[in-house]
């Protein structure tokens, strides 16, 4: 394993760390049940998230590889981790059209406590993002447009979020009534 690896691994850890806390503080009024949940969704989301950076330029390289193993026990499963890494790679295709749970509890509660929680996700998943851009030494921008995609994806569901709740909006006057 090289520097990247393990510098890239100890960012990602601390992310997903920190996004498990954010998910706990969103879902909080909810039971534990749901926050199990949540957590798990978020777990997945970021897992494939990472397999599709990763092959975004069609290669699984010794670097990568490393990094996967130390984020997940694959290597020991039936086909290795490039199987798994290729399956949560497929499934990020349907995956990343999707707002995840996580994410929309993190934006409902904000709009009721007034908190940032939905941002401080997205800043979290750029920092995963781009640790897993650079975890083979290369800073490729086939890995880096699947971050910026998703990323955007989730701004404007934020900012259309926002922009349908904001205060002394009157949404009646919207719409082919002005016509």
């Amino acid at each position: 394993m090289n520097d990247n690896s393990s510098a890239s691994f100890q960012a990602v850890q601390q992310s997903v760390v920190t996004m498990l806390e954010l998910v706990s503080e969103s879902a909080r009024r909810f039971g534990e049940e749901e926050v199990q949940s949540l957590s798990n969704e978020l777990q997945k989301t970021v897992l494939m998230l990472i397999a599709a950076i990763v092959l975004a330029d069609e290669k699984y390289e010794a670097g990568e590889e490393a990094f996967i193993n130390l984020l997940v026990d694959w290597g020991q499963k039936p086909g290795g981790s490039a199987r798994y890494v290729k399956e949560y790679a497929e499934s990020w295709r349907a995956g990343s059209l999707t707002i995840p749970r996580f994410f929309q509890t993190a934006v409902v509660h904000d709009t009721q406590f007034s908190t940032d929680l939905a941002k401080a996700m997205i800043r979290e998943l750029k920092l995963i993002g781009n640790s897993t851009c650079i975890v083979d030494g290369t800073f490729d921008p086939r890995e880096n447009e699947v971050l910026t995609n998703y990323i955007l994806f989730l701004e404007e569901y934020l900012k259309a979020w926002e922009s349908r709740n904001a205060k002394g909006t009157v949404r009646s006057n919207i719409g082919w009534s002005n016509v």
